[in-house]
């Protein structure tokens, strides 16, 4: 990860919604590493995340460039 991605994730870390938990450099890289290979669901419970959070930060890590937009997760249901 370069000094600009890693920058993007900081910045996306740091725009919290009311009572949001941010993101740590490990559940962030963990995500980029298992979207497309995990459902959303299992990378949820993985994180003890709910399924639409891990649904909102591929969102922001996609619109960012940080997450290919080609790989949906498709697993997820």
């Amino acid at each position: 990860m370069n000094v600009l991605e890693k920058d993007r994730l900081t910045e996306l870390s740091g725009r919290l919604e009311k009572d949001a938990r941010l993101w740590d450099e490990e559940e962030e890289r963990f995500l980029v590493e298992n979207y497309d290979k995990m459902t959303y669901q299992n990378i949820a419970n993985r994180l003890g995340r709910t399924r639409k959070a891990i649904e909102a930060k591929v969102e922001k890590m996609r619109r960012a460039g940080l997450i290919s937009k080609k790989n949906k997760n498709k697993l997820s249901s």
